[in-house]
């Protein structure tokens, strides 16, 4: 599929820890394109005529073609992000997707997945597709036990 603009709507925000948040979007269409591995670039709500002016990338944690809703896992790091925090149910925004090649799915198993921090983010999807056909362990890695 092609990437292109895509109005959602902000379905759930919630708090994770002292710095991360899961961000819950109604976006139908955007849901039954993705693929595990792609990534979106969400426009942070705008405090000023282009402020802030960039986007900010983010692979999605879980996409349900069937109900249309897309989860993305971020941590606050910097002004787009705090402004990402700050939005609240009802709140639409412009996503920009899907974007990247995805994974090639392996064709037999059993698979290991690996992944630390964040980086789990785009993984996690990619070990939901592969778990009914192929044994899974999935591996993470955390700086801190909270994580």
């Amino acid at each position: 599929m092609m990437a292109r603009d895509h109005e959602v709507m902000v379905i759930e925000q919630q708090e994770l820890g002292p710095e991360v948040f899961r961000l819950g979007l109604a976006a139908p269409s955007l849901a039954r394109e993705l693929r595990p591995g792609q990534f979106l670039m969400v426009k942070p709500p705008a405090e000023g005529a282009q402020d802030p002016l960039l986007r900010r990338p983010f692979g999605y944690l879980t996409a349900d073609p069937e109900t249309g809703r897309i989860e993305l896992l971020i941590r606050e790091v910097g002004r787009g992000t705090a402004l990402l925090r700050r939005v609240v149910p009802g709140e639409r925004l412009m996503v920009l997707g899907p974007l990247g090649r995805g994974f090639t799915p392996v064709e037999r198993g059993p698979v290991l997945i690996a992944a630390g921090g964040l980086g789990v983010v785009p993984l996690f999807e990619l070990a939901r597709l592969l778990a009914p056909s192929h044994p899974v362990t999935f591996v993470y890695g955390a700086r801190k036990a909270e994580e």
